[in-house]
This record gives C-alpha cells, sequence and structure tokens, in this order.
C-alpha cells in the first residue's frame, strides 16, 4: 500500500494558514465533509478532537497524523496539508508541526486503519520526502510530490 492509493486528491492542500489546532482542525473537517457527504464538519471535527485529546498525534519532526474512526461504513477520506507557518501540537520533540495527514476511516476498519497510519508513519521517516512535501510552494507541486512520487 502507498500513500497514494488512498489519499483523496481533492484533499491535498498546501500552505493553509492556520492559527491555531483548533481553527485547523475545524477548516480541514469542513473541507473533508465536502469530499465525503455522508458526514458533517461536526462529526469529523468531534472525532479528530476526541482522539487528539487522548495524546497528541504528532510523529515528530513537524509531521502529525491527526486521525478517527467514524461509526458510518461509507467513511474514508484522507486529506495531506502542509501549513503556511507551522504550529504548536504537543509534539513528543516539541518541535511544531506544518505537515498534516489527516485520516478519516469507517468505524469497523481497524486493520485498514492500522496499515494506512503505519504506510504514513513509514512515508514520512524518510526526510528527503518529508523534506520535499514541506518545501511544496504550491498545490500542484504538493499532489505531483504525493501521487507521482517526483517534483
Amino acid at each position: 500500500m502507498q500513500l497514494a492509493s488512498f489519499v483523496n486528491p481533492d484533499l491535498v492542500i498546501c500552505k493553509l494558514p492556520a492559527s491555531s489546532k483548533k481553527k485547523l482542525f475545524e477548516t480541514v473537517a469542513e473541507l473533508i465533509s465536502g469530499q465525503c457527504s455522508k458526514l458533517s464538519a461536526n462529526e469529523i471535527f468531534d472525532g479528530l478532537f476526541a482522539r487528539e485529546r487522548l495524546g497528541s498525534t504528532s510523529l515528530g519532526n513537524g509531521v502529525a497524523v491527526p486521525h478517527c474512526r467514524i461509526e458510518n461504513p461509507d467513511t474514508d477520506c484522507c486529506a495531506v496539508v502542509t501549513l503556511e507557518n507551522p504550529i504548536g501540537f504537543d509534539a513528543p520533540d516539541n518541535q511544531p508541526v506544518d505537515i498534516l495527514i489527516f485520516l478519516v476511516v469507517s468505524g469497523e476498519a481497524c486493520q485498514d486503519h492500522l496499515d494506512r497510519l503505519a504506510v504514513i508513519a513509514k512515508s514520512f521517516s524518510d526526510s528527503d520526502y518529508k523534506e520535499k512535501i514541506q518545501g511544496a510552494k504550491t498545490q500542484e507541486n504538493l499532489k505531483n510530490l504525493i501521487f507521482n512520487n517526483n517534483e
């Protein structure tokens, strides 16, 4: 499984302005609900924030993976977002975050959820790839890096 196999191309956002984690989650929940019509922005926000309250979803090194499972069989959305300016994220390494992979899956998709988290962690453990993603200046460039694995 590759990152490109489950990222929604319409949910690749480059250099999104965000002043706080809460505002960011609200904005991205709205964007995801626009693509996953069976879910409301409130459901998505609540799911993501409930998971975040259990502990930071930051992987460290500027990357976070806010994720949740929602009791809806048709739930399957993944967004990749880079931020205009890094924000605090209670990361284990105390580094601010500027790359986020938002993952919303069905409550029934336990193994699939774990598999996707593993793919994300592996993808962003490659420092060259992570730096290319961080350096993307346009949405088109970011999409090319994710879907074509080139610049």
